[in-house]
């Protein structure tokens, strides 16, 4: 969620759920990547990948990967990718810190073009037991939870051109649940792109859940005289529901993904942040991007949060409760059965996901 704390406020992506516990989690495991590619006439000629899994490169949280390159003769020139899981066990906060990714290209000058990624997983073996659901093993569930999801998407040009062909950013949020040995079965899905125009006024795309009116276009050229041009796309609070069927005693996992992308070629710059704090998005552009740059970036992204500006199409963000119905008898059970992607242990293993985090300092 978009919230102001002093100098530092927080684009988060959450799976929100609220404080009462049902259903057991088993098992959890994580992955983070970020990879940063530098390309010349469509070949890689440069590469920096960065890779994190928990019970295999390391044991603890939190999981952090980082990947980073600049053009040797233009430190201005460059790209970097940032993913970051922190251990959702570690607060029952509201607004903890748990997944955070970010990725930035920028190019000042040269003929090679950038591409940035960045992503993070997690995935928990879950199951509602018959003690805590107050019903016998087999008995059909259908469980509703909400994701909370916002962020930002950032293309721009350098001084003197607005054209902004050759650049493009997306983020992508997923789901997916596996029941038994059958395939993983898709339960929410949430994207949105910005593709760079010539004219400079980008293509806004939206799937899944989302549409375009639940997105901010802003152009805010203006406030950043550095560059030639700077359009937003902005994901205010949203949160967006989801569905998935279970039994009691029944063993299932599910997964929950995001992943930032983007590309830059000219003299263009893209960005996707699901997660960092304002001064960590300043760090990471002023990092590729030179100071100047970066300190503009950072006064627009506080203009916009203090405007408080609200799509077309607002999905609701307040005191959501993730519910399971029992399908056999019709019945709800006591309001509050929640967690993370759905259900979380009893044992206050109570998983409330922010995105948060970037390259040098991280807001806990």
């Amino acid at each position: 969620m978009f919230r102001a704390h002093a100098t530092t406020t927080a684009f988060a992506v959450a799976l929100l759920l609220a404080a009462s516990a049902y259903g057991v989690v088993q098992t959890i495991d994580a992955t983070v990547t970020s990879q940063v590619e530098q390309k010349l006439s469509d070949q890689v000629i440069n590469s920096d990948l960065a890779f994190k899994n928990l019970g295999e490169t390391t044991g603890n949280f939190p999981l952090v990967a980082e990947a980073k390159l600049t053009e040797p003769t233009d430190p201005d020139t460059g790209g970097a990718a940032n993913s970051r899981l922190a251990d959702p066990r570690a607060t029952q906060d509201a607004d903890p810190a748990e997944f955070g990714i970010a990725a930035l290209a920028n190019i000042a000058s040269g003929q090679s073009s950038w591409t940035a990624s960045s992503a993070a997983d997690e995935t928990r073996g879950i199951v509602f037991t018959a003690g805590e659901i107050g019903q016998d093993d087999n008995t059909d569930l259908l469980a509703r939870s909400f994701f909370y999801l916002d962020g930002i998407l950032v293309l721009w040009h350098q001084a003197g051109s607005t054209d902004l062909s050759g650049s493009s950013a997306e983020a992508v949020i997923r789901v997916e649940q596996t029941r038994g040995d059958g395939p993983p079965v898709n339960v929410l899905t949430a994207s949105m792109s910005l593709v760079g125009q010539a004219n400079g006024i980008p293509t806004l795309t939206a799937g899944g859940v989302l549409t375009a009116d639940n997105v901010i276009l802003l152009d805010a050229s203006a406030l950043v005289p550095q560059l030639g041009t700077v359009q937003l796309a902005i994901l205010p609070k949203l949160a967006i529901p989801y569905e998935y069927s279970a039994r009691v005693g029944e063993t299932f996992t599910l997964k929950a993904s995001a992943e930032g992308r983007l590309q830059s070629s000219g003299r263009t710059g893209a960005a996707v942040i699901l997660g960092p704090s304002v001064d960590e998005v300043v760090q990471l552009v002023s990092d590729v991007a030179g100071q100047d740059v970066g300190a503009a970036l950072g006064q627009v992204l506080n203009n916009i949060i203090k405007a408080s500006l609200t799509p077309a199409r607002p999905l609701p963000a307040d005191n959501v409760k993730t519910t399971v119905t029992v399908q056999t008898q019709s019945r709800l059970l006591p309001a509050g059965l929640c967690g993370v992607m759905g259900a979380e242990s009893a044992a206050a293993f109570l998983l409330t996901a922010s995105l948060v985090g970037l390259v040098r300092r991280w807001r806990g």
